[in-house]
């Protein structure tokens, strides 16, 4: 019968802990003292330690277990009580459960810049403004001058408000961040739009492509933002080059910039309402009458920029409606990383937070004396030599067992904990104590009810990395490829404790 090898490790290490205890006749233990309130943190913690090492004294110990400090604190009156407990594996949970990996394409202000790629984490009961704070951490563009769409076949399916949930956003979906400004316009017209009134907020009309020989539009959809105030329309026509800069030709741009007696002389712009085409104006009106047209846009309605086959073909750079800088989601690949993956950290700051107990699980107040909800947090108060991490990988949900297989990138050199264990064990040249290196893995292959355990292994004095399957043995020629989804239980050891075995 398998299993489960955190559970076979704990049945081993507790087992040789029995047969190594230096204790042949286990003393009483009063552990009455341990919550009292007169003494300090660290006097309670040393005090609790000593009583362990009291019945508890192996090689195990030494090498394996660490202490805990749990706190309960109830919140009717704020009693408190605080334990300290021995520790010999970090059970952690997975953010995952908690956080998602969204795909979206960052489409620049500027129209010669290439759109960008990005995977961001976001909360799983998150928001899309979450998904945009994300973004914009990612990419340095502020989240209130981001605005999220679907897109689906060179059409802009949905716009997402800040509300929304990201559990509406569908695996499938082809999410784009559009980067615009409070008034889509350029340096020399901010003066002009000083003069407008304060409750002119910008409009976003969404802009597509068609060419006049098709019934469906092709490239990807453009955003303007454009204040609510008088637009002519060759103000219109300069803000829609703008977006489209890096999709004409350079000949188009001179051409455009020409004063050709058209003001359309690369497309026409159409307003799609409903399922009706409406020219905004005639191809015959001169640029000298365009300066004092003003367009009606007060409906919102999409634009169509409708191209001639031939200008199409002079003019439109179609290469570059596939160029998106992919750069960061490859940069992450070849460290053989995955940038909106939960880290380890990530992990243990799960772990030490605050947890609200459930009604089931109240907490007897001595203070209160009835029973009270009430939240517990733990903290890493010491660390072993050894350290043992347990991903807690199998969740249990009434009845049924399931596996989470989310990818947790861990280090495999130079793991420091220092900022998470009580700042009183950690000073000097003491803080080198806690920063471990990863050893060995053991990974699981397969689902809640059975599957495949493998291990990887490092050799310490060459530091090369062996594959463990049954009874075959391997190199691995990349050390990077120990970090899998299927990691399961990680041992690290201290780095002076590795430093000192190396030179012994």
């Amino acid at each position: 019968q398998q299993q489960d090898s955190q559970e076979l490790l704990s049945f081993l290490l507790d087992g040789l802990h029995e047969d190594l205890n230096r204790v042949k006749k286990k003393p009483y233990v009063d552990e009455s003292e341990d919550d009292d309130e007169r003494l300090s943190m660290e006097a309670r913690a040393r005090l609790a330690w000593k009583r362990h090492c009291a019945r508890n004294n192996s090689v195990i110990v030494d090498w394996f277990q660490g202490q805990f400090r749990s706190t309960l604190v109830c919140e009717h009156c704020g009693k408190s009580s605080t334990r300290f407990d021995p520790s010999m594996y970090l059970s952690l949970p997975l953010p995952s459960t908690k956080y998602r990996s969204i795909g979206v394409t960052m489409v620049p202000l500027d129209g010669a810049k290439v759109p960008r790629m990005y995977m961001v984490r976001v909360p799983i009961r998150g928001s899309i403004l979450n998904l945009k704070q994300a973004l914009a951490h990612e990419c340095g563009v502020e989240a209130r001058n981001l605005v999220v769409a679907s897109v689906y076949e060179s059409r802009v399916y949905e716009y997402f408000v800040n509300k929304r949930p990201v559990s509406r956003v569908r695996k499938g979906d082809e999410l784009f961040a559009y980067e615009v400004s409070r008034f889509d316009d350029d340096q020399n017209n901010k003066k002009k739009n000083k003069s407008l009134s304060s409750k002119d907020k910008p409009r976003y009309i969404t802009v597509l492509h068609q060419r006049e020989d098709e019934q469906r539009p092709f490239g990807l959809p453009t955003l303007l933002s454009i204040p609510r105030g008088v637009l002519t329309y060759e103000e219109l026509y300069k803000f829609l080059l703008r977006r489209m800069d890096r999709f004409l030709r350079s000949k188009a741009k001179k051409k455009a910039d020409a004063g050709r007696s058209t003001i359309h002389p690369l497309f026409n712009v159409l307003s799609l309402e409903g399922s009706d085409l409406v020219q905004l104006l005639p191809d015959d009106v001169s640029f000298d009458e365009a300066r004092s047209t003003s367009v009606d846009l007060s409906q919102g309605y999409p634009l169509v920029l409708e191209w001639s086959v031939d200008k199409y073909h002079s003019y439109y750079v179609e290469r570059e409606e596939g160029n998106f800088d992919d750069s960061a989601v490859q940069r992450s690949a070849a460290g053989g990383t995955d940038s909106s993956a939960p880290t380890l950290t990530d992990c243990v700051e799960e772990f030490i937070s605050s947890e609200r107990l459930g009604r089931r699980d109240q907490w007897l107040c001595p203070k209160c004396k009835k029973p009270s909800r009430a939240s517990k947090k733990f903290d890493l108060w010491s660390l072993p030599r050894v350290l043992v991490v347990h991903l807690k990988r199998f969740a249990f949900q009434s009845h049924y067992r399931s596996k989470l297989t989310t990818y947790i990138d861990f280090p495999l050199e130079n793991l420091d904990l220092n900022k998470y264990v009580n700042a009183n064990n950690v000073g000097g040249d003491e803080q080198t104590h806690n920063i471990y290196n990863l050893f060995a893995v053991s990974n699981h292959y397969g689902g809640s009810g059975g599957g495949h355990y493998t291990a990887y292994a490092k050799n310490a004095p060459t530091r090369t990395w062996y594959e463990f399957d049954d009874s075959h043995v391997s190199r691995m020629p990349d050390p990077r490829s120990v970090r899998t989804s299927a990691a399961y239980v990680l041992f690290y050891i201290r780095q002076d404790v590795e430093r000192a075995f190396l030179t012994s």
